[in-house]
């Protein structure tokens, strides 16, 4: 089909009105301000288990893209317990310090800070889990957050220790 000038929507729907049946339209959009690409086949690597359609594997990823604007509350109940902001604080210290930002990395921090707590991995990467997608639910913990980025990674994790603290307040 080819490129459509993104200024003239009515453009798309004329191109798009001959097909029958279900579209895929792929919009060019900014995925950060300072032009960072996401990286897209590694997602399709991570989520190609986890998805039987190309929807399905963009809904199962849109975290990456979309910081959650609201924790599940199941979720949030489940893993948000009294406490947690000490599990949070140490992975912001320990996953700050990394020197590389990698899979493996990045899996290496999360179990390091749960012996360190001496914690089963799931009371550290399951928390951390909702923090960064706003869910209980996402590809490992390691792919997550190597997939998010650094800067995005921390981001989140503060914001989740301001929602936890503030829940822990009277």
């Amino acid at each position: 089909m080819g490129r459509t000038d993104p200024d003239r929507v009515d453009d798309l729907e004329k191109k798009l009105k001959g097909f029958d049946g279900k579209k895929l339209v792929i919009i060019e959009g900014v995925y950060s301000m300072d032009g960072d690409v996401p990286p897209l086949a590694e997602i399709v690597e991570v989520q190609r288990e986890r998805a039987s359609t190309l929807e399905e594997m963009a809904e199962k990823s849109a975290f990456i893209f979309t910081a959650p604007e609201r924790y599940a509350a199941k979720a949030a109940k489940q893993h948000f317990k009294p406490g947690v902001s000490t599990v949070l604080e140490t992975l912001d210290r320990d996953l700050s310090s990394l020197d590389e930002w990698s899979m493996d990395a990045t899996q290496a921090a999360v179990e390091a800070t749960a012996e360190r707590l001496k914690l089963k991995l799931g009371k550290v990467a399951q928390p951390l889990r909702v923090a960064v997608t706003g869910d209980s639910a996402s590809p490992g913990i390691g792919q997550t957050l190597y997939l998010l980025g650094r800067e995005e990674t921390l981001q989140r994790v503060q914001r989740a220790l301001d929602y936890v603290n503030k829940q822990a307040t009277p």
